[in-house]
């Protein structure tokens, strides 16, 4: 059985080089779309992908919509104005964290990969474990990923780690 591969944050330069390496084998999950600061991610997955994204703990600030509770950056969610928008973008959210539950629930080995160094793998370990003890999964996150003139990180770094990964 083939792995996939998921963006699990913090940022979402890691989905950007999935896609654009990889297309099919992608779980294009929640992580995909927002900053998520490890103790964010560990809240969802103790809350089981619920309850995070809830109105009255929203914001809007110039970088995007923010999670107050959870200290989570939401820059391509809202396809409108805040609040008008909070329905359509609550149900994209919602959607996104159904295929990220269903993938973390599956039988499906996973490479999850962390766009930044600074991630607490061990922090994200125990969540997992405790989250689906089944878990079949390895993170991936190129040294000097971050590196390089724009929010997408370097280039050279992520294909080597993908094109090594999928060897």
């Amino acid at each position: 059985m083939s792995e996939l591969f998921m963006s699990i944050g913090p940022t979402c330069r890691s989905a950007y080089h999935l896609r654009r390496r990889l297309n099919g084998e992608v779980v294009r999950g929640v992580f995909d779309w927002q900053v998520t600061p490890t103790a964010a991610l560990v809240q969802y997955l103790e809350r089981d992908f619920r309850g995070v994204l809830d109105f009255l703990d929203l914001e809007q600030t110039p970088l995007g919509v923010r999670n107050k509770r959870l200290d989570t950056l939401h820059p391509h969610l809202f396809r409108g104005p805040f609040p008008l928008s909070y329905p359509e973008a609550r149900a994209a959210h919602d959607r996104r964290c159904a295929r990220t539950r269903d993938a973390l629930r599956a039988d499906t080995p996973l490479v999850l990969c962390l766009s930044d160094p600074g991630q607490d793998e061990a922090a994200l370990s125990a969540a997992l474990r405790k989250y689906n003890p089944r878990l079949r999964y390895r993170f991936l996150s190129p040294v000097g990923g971050a590196d390089g003139p724009d929010w997408r990180g370097n280039f050279v770094a992520w294909d080597e780690a993908l094109d090594h990964q999928r060897a």
